[in-house]
């Protein structure tokens, strides 16, 4: 039995040779290009030789119109409107400008 119909009979409830298998990693190269993440999850894919593929997505989403900050449960994960990816200093901003100040 291949893949595709082991995962799709295992969701139809019928008869497969064994359970469909898959596991997941956050890879953390969000703040990559998404190539690079995307051919990091299909070299995981393949190594384990997996039944399906569940993609970490963990780039982040913008937040609701209206919400200027989140901040989880234990203030682990702080989010605002203003959020940059690491490395892009004020001075480096300012270049891309043409130098000016906003």
């Amino acid at each position: 039995m291949n893949k595709i119909d082991r995962v799709t009979r295992a969701l139809k409830g019928e008869e497969v040779d064994r359970p469909p298998f898959s596991f997941w990693y956050h890879f953390g190269l969000q703040h990559g290009p998404g190539r690079k993440h995307a051919e990091a999850e299909l070299d995981f894919y393949r190594a384990y030789d997996l039944d399906f593929l569940k993609v970490m997505n963990d780039y982040p989403y913008p937040l609701p119109a209206g919400v200027e900050e989140y901040c989880d449960e234990a203030c682990r994960l702080k989010v605002t409107r203003a959020h940059r990816a690491p490395g892009r200093t004020a001075a480096r901003r300012r270049r891309r400008r043409g130098g000016r100040r906003l």
